[in-house]
């Protein structure tokens, strides 16, 4: 969320020694606010260049020259200028929060959160800053930390669903890091094997059985659904007792149903918003709840029907939901809209292949060849697939080969394994299947990690 907060410096500059300018300076600003109120940043951002020319020693100067910057997403230049105003005034509030909240669309979280916690400081109740901090923790991976900013920012604005949001994320993130803590350390533990059936929605065993022993309070509180209460008496249970698996399997229960309804009541305040939708899909998606994710990507195509991102997200949950022909009929509305999209093309192509349509998947995967670089490993594992699967074993190789780094689950490397054997190269052949093992192996302990329940 974008919001403006600039100073209004005309009412209280100092006359100057130099009427001509005062004359000038009054101007600049006179016309740096008319851009403003037009929403031209980049010419509102020019007057209060000159107007900082005139007068460098006016840390509000800068600091509102910085804020036209960022809002015309030239963060570099807008770091530049907040720092300047810093230097002068090192206590005013507004280059605080947006100098934190730039370096936070640079990615560097860790230096982003001197500067909101600065901020903090000088505004405690400012929703903005504790979104803010929430990010930043959230990046630095601090899920604890970004749990408590965006639990205050929904506390203070109960009705933002950004707060909502970002404190779903932080509790799935504590959630992951307590299932990660517990499969790691108590992997022959019957919470483990527990946690496992409850995430497949099999039978998970006797509850009041489970209420026995110190768990009891937290056990309790969650099958009487107060998860806040079951996570607190769970975070207890871990710190008392951190070496068993019992206060770690109800951290896991526990933040998952609070991401859950975080989530859900991010959708509830802001039920008009496209954004708010599309954000809650990719959420669900990631969590591999892909009937959610289709609902919220529904919602947000009843606000914006050809709203292309929206068309992908669902084509993609309806993919990974196992509804082919529905992810396909999605699809090819995206592409309807833009046939030239390289994502679009490339889901189309991994649909098809989900249907085994080899031939046909081809043709999407060529033109998804100009896909952003970070997607381009993924194109060539499937046109390996697609090589392999209609007979051309050299070219399968060779696309397989530039498609390794995308290989999540070692089925990559377990085609390509396939391919050697074939042409005879044994060594080859072997080190790709060891190659593929290990990285099945770590995925079974990434995916134990994610096992909590979310419904």
């Amino acid at each position: 969320m974008r919001t403006l907060i600039t100073l209004a410096l005309a009412v209280w500059l100092p006359a100057f020694a130099q009427p001509d300018q005062t004359t000038d300076l009054q101007s600049l600003l006179a016309e740096a606010h008319e851009a403003q109120t037009r929403n031209d940043f980049h010419a509102a951002a020019d007057a209060y260049a000159r107007a900082a020319a005139i007068r460098p020693d006016v840390a509000e100067l800068w600091s509102n020259l910085g804020l036209m910057q960022y809002e015309s997403y030239q963060y570099a230049q807008a770091q530049a200028a907040f720092r300047r105003a810093l230097a002068i005034n090192k206590s005013l509030f507004v280059p605080n929060l947006f100098l934190g909240l730039d370096l936070l669309q640079v990615k560097r979280a860790r230096e982003a959160t001197a500067y909101l916690l600065a901020a903090e400081k000088l505004n405690p109740q400012d929703t903005q800053t504790l979104l803010g901090l929430g990010r930043a923790f959230h990046m630095s991976g601090d899920p604890a930390r970004s749990r408590d900013s965006y639990q205050r920012a929904a506390d203070l604005a109960p009705d933002n669903g950004d707060a909502w949001y970002g404190l779903g994320i932080a509790y799935f993130a504590l959630a992951e890091s307590a299932a990660a803590k517990l499969t790691s350390s108590f992997a022959e533990s019957p919470y483990v094997a527990k946690l496992k059936a409850e995430a497949h929605a099999t039978d998970g065993g006797d509850d009041r059985v489970v209420c026995e022993g110190p768990q009891k309070m937290a056990c309790e509180a969650f099958h009487a659904g107060d998860f806040r209460a079951a996570a607190l008496a769970a975070d207890q249970l871990v710190q008392q007792y951190p070496n068993d698996a019992k206060g770690w399997y109800w951290s896991v229960r526990a933040y998952q149903k609070l991401g859950v309804t975080a989530l859900a009541r991010a959708g509830e305040v802001e039920p008009q918003s496209p954004k708010m939708h599309a954000l809650l899909g990719d959420a669900y998606q990631q969590q591999r709840m892909f009937r959610e994710a289709e609902d919220e990507y529904s919602k947000m195509l009843s606000l914006k029907p050809d709203n292309i991102a929206g068309l992908a997200g669902l084509a993609a949950a309806y993919l990974h939901d196992g509804r082919f022909n529905e992810a396909r009929a999605t699809a090819s509305k995206a592409l309807a809209l833009d046939p030239q999209d390289s994502e679009i093309n490339l889901l189309m192509g991994e649909i098809l292949i989900a249907q085994h349509e080899y031939p046909d998947a081809e043709s999407y995967l060529k033109r998804s060849l100009h896909a952003r670089p970070d997607l381009l490993p993924r194109v060539h594992a499937l046109l390996g697939r697609v090589y392999a699967r209609t007979g051309r074993t050299k070219e399968a190789i060779t696309e397989l080969k530039q498609g390794l780094s995308s290989d999540e689950d070692g089925s990559v490397y377990y085609q390509l394994a396939r391919l050697y054997q074939e042409n005879g190269d044994m060594k080859a052949a072997e080190a790709a299947f060891q190659k593929s093992q290990r990285i099945r192996a770590n995925r079974d302990v990434l995916a134990q990690a994610n096992l909590a329940p979310v419904q």
